[in-house]
């Protein structure tokens, strides 16, 4: 159901100008990481990282590989999913 034109709709709340306190530790969690831990998050993102780390991955490019591969795989398998249609003549 969709909601009328003459329906008043809630406004946008402001946006807060005051930096969010979760973000301001992630950010300096992500910075006190040595380099090759910070290109791992600003690659692969925080969350990835944070919790591959909490798995009890502790090197660096053992883990990029292990990520390159699984990004590899998922590039596959999306590549294999788009279907071609071929010009005839």
């Amino acid at each position: 159901m969709t909601a009328s034109c003459g329906e008043q709709q809630s406004p946008t709340p402001p946006h807060s100008t005051e930096p969010d306190p979760d973000s301001v530790a992630i950010m300096a969690a992500i910075e006190s990481l040595p380099r090759a831990w910070r290109d791992l998050v600003r690659e692969f993102g925080w969350v990835i990282v944070r919790d591959m780390r909490l798995d009890g991955h502790h090197e660096a490019a053992k883990l990029r590989e292990e990520l390159d591969a699984w990004r590899e795989r998922q590039q596959e398998r999306w590549l294999a999913e788009i279907p071609y249609r071929r010009k005839v003549g």
